[in-house]
């Protein structure tokens, strides 16, 4: 079920799962707080309907901000995530070695940095993330 879309972010909600997937949108062209907007949506929406599974596909999104706005923009939603009830996220990576090395390396001090107790697992194809999320 189509949740809610706009030219940023499109959201799909799976009921019988619970499951809301995403593309994560290109951070290129927007401005700090139109992309902290967007996500914000997202936000609202996992809280909304209390989901509890989440989907990221960041296969294809370009990232062409630099590393510490993109930082800031991660820590803002992780921040934001650890409000909801999402107990569980998978993120289907894409082939860019340096846009998964980036995002890694966030992802390791964002661990570090707040108090995470959801599921996390990184996949190279949605079949498989999305029966890891159902399991």
């Amino acid at each position: 079920m189509l949740l809610y879309k706009d030219s940023l972010v499109e959201l799909q909600y799976e009921v019988a799962t619970d499951v809301l997937s995403m593309e994560w949108p290109d951070v290129t062209g927007f401005s700090k707080s139109e992309i902290s907007h967007y996500l914000q949506k997202v936000i609202d929406t996992l809280k909304h309907y209390d989901v509890r599974r989440y989907l990221i596909d960041s296969r294809h999104n370009k990232v062409e901000v630099t590393e510490t706005e993109q930082k800031n923009i991660a820590y803002q939603f992780s921040t934001e995530l650890l409000k909801t009830r999402v107990n569980k996220m998978a993120r289907v990576v894409g082939q860019n070695t340096e846009k998964e090395r980036r995002v890694e390396n966030m992802r390791q001090q964002l661990v570090a940095e707040l108090p995470f107790e959801m599921e996390y697992q990184e996949f190279t194809d949605m079949a498989t993330a999305l029966s890891w999320l159902k399991a």
